[in-house]
């Protein structure tokens, strides 16, 4: 990875960037990464990425949600990975790979979690 900026305006990402932001979790916060998929408008973006499942439910599975980022793009809170293009998958192949790992999926605090699927996504010579 060829390191990290912050994102001052939605409209600055493109379909395969890696992302991440700060989410609540039982103790604390930690950076949630994601691969996006499309913007919608300057302020709504879709996703893919690894989340637990609905209530009711254990686990965790890769899905596609929207959502809004105006308060974590004001705090100065979204972030996207620059990769060296050596080293990166084209846009199309990394929301392909994300793509075909939609549902359940084998979470790991720190082996296999939101940052290493992100990655995985991007980095070349990973293949579905």
């Amino acid at each position: 990875m060829a390191g990290k900026e912050i994102v001052s305006s939605a409209c600055q990402l493109k379909t395969g960037d890696h992302v991440s932001f700060p989410v609540k979790f039982l103790f604390g916060t930690y950076q949630h990464h994601a691969i996006v998929l499309a913007v919608k408008r300057c302020n709504t973006i879709k996703i893919i990425h690894v989340a637990q499942k609905a209530k009711g439910l254990r686990g965790y599975e890769v899905r596609e949600q929207e959502i809004c980022v105006d308060e974590r793009i004001k705090r100065r809170e979204l972030v996207r990975y620059k990769y060296a293009p050596e080293e990166c998958s084209d846009p199309y192949e990394a929301v392909c790979k994300a793509k075909c790992q939609i549902g359940d999926f084998k979470y790991g605090v720190i082996s296999n979690n939101s940052g290493h699927f992100a990655r995985w996504c991007n980095e070349k010579n990973h293949r579905c």
